[in-house]
């Protein structure tokens, strides 16, 4: 596996009542022991969860301990682990704070970065310039892009396996999207996108897009289309966890196109699972649209924290165009008041 840098260092990151006292101290002293020991003190319990689904605040984990190998994980108050394992819901809410290059990594400079070699590893890097993946299970991570260019990482078509993780993707002058993955099998998670025209454009299928924060749209295109995450073809896809906020770069709510949007403009959209993020603004904050050539189908709208109150939120006209293709919709909450989001 061919790496873009070295391998970092880890982080460093007298009586009756005095006989009492004493025994009441030893069984502290070895209960704290026991604890530890049985990993009760970790946020972490072993209990089998492989064949059910773990909702925030906790989450899967490893453990050899387990039965079936997994382990109830609890919140942990950052979402430094939210990439760990998949599908899962982040321990918080992703922000500009928690998400893209995690904290004490040292970048190494660099320009415009064309991947022609699988397995590749870009990491820990500052680009200055965008990056196109041409070769197959590649991974992006704990870097930071900012160019002026369309796009900021661009995927090509039928390129697999790509990994995104833990970056930070920007444009100071309004580029077309973050991320464009146009190959199958994509992982993208716990980066954060902002200044974009939209923050991801994806078209491959088999995508996995968890714990990432999306924010501070803009274009430097007149009538701009403005989208936190586009899904125009593909099939088996799942986007959990995301913080999605349609927001210009001064923070005040964009009331365009929307958060997610879902069309099937290339191909039949199949199969697509919208859970636990957390959505704001746009025309409608869900663009669901099956009148491009192409049906939406077993579309599931689950778990979602919708920002605001009914019946819009921050949207211009409401919570979701086009509700009626959501072959599931349960679980949705006005963020403000907790009442259910009714399409």
């Amino acid at each position: 596996m061919q790496h873009m840098k070295a391998l970092k260092p880890a982080r460093k990151p007298g009586s009756r009542t005095a006989v009492l006292v004493i025994v009441a101290v030893a069984c502290g002293f070895l209960g704290t022991y026991f604890l530890t020991a049985s990993h009760a003190a970790t946020p972490t319990l072993s209990k089998e969860v492989e064949s059910g689904t773990v909702s925030s605040p906790a989450g899967s984990a490893n453990d050899t301990t387990a039965s079936g190998g997994k382990a109830v994980k609890f919140n942990s108050g950052s979402t430094a682990d939210a990439c760990s394992s998949f599908p899962a819901l982040p321990a918080t809410k992703p922000t500009a704070a928690n998400s893209g290059i995690p904290a004490g990594t040292t970048l190494t400079d660099a320009g415009s970065i064309t991947v022609t070699t699988a397995g590749t590893v870009v990491d820990a890097m500052n680009v200055s310039g965008g990056i196109t993946v041409s070769a197959d299970n590649v991974t992006i991570k704990n870097s930071k892009i900012t160019t002026s260019g369309y796009y900021g990482i661009s995927i090509g078509s039928g390129v697999t396996g790509t990994k995104i993780l833990h970056n930070e993707i920007y444009t100071a002058s309004g580029g077309y999207t973050g991320i464009a993955g146009d190959g199958p099998n994509e992982t993208i998670c716990g980066n954060y996108v902002h200044g974009w025209e939209n923050g991801m454009t994806l078209t491959g299928g088999d995508m996995m897009v968890q714990a990432n924060f999306i924010e501070k749209l803009q274009s430097n295109q007149s009538g701009p289309h403005y989208d936190g995450i586009e899904l125009y073809a593909g099939s088996h896809n799942q986007f959990w966890g995301n913080n999605i906020m349609m927001t210009d770069p001064g923070g005040n709510w964009l009331e365009e196109t929307g958060a997610i949007n879902v069309t099937g403009q290339w191909s039949v959209v199949d199969d697509t699972l919208i859970h636990g993020n957390w959505l704001g603004g746009g025309s409608f904050t869900l663009n669901l649209d099956d009148g491009q050539g192409y049906a939406v189908t077993n579309l599931s709208i689950t778990d979602n924290s919708f920002y605001g109150s009914g019946p819009a939120g921050h949207a211009q006209y409401g919570p979701a165009r086009e509700s009626e293709l959501a072959t599931t919709w349960s679980g949705n909450t006005w963020s403000d008041t907790g009442q259910t989001v009714t399409p």
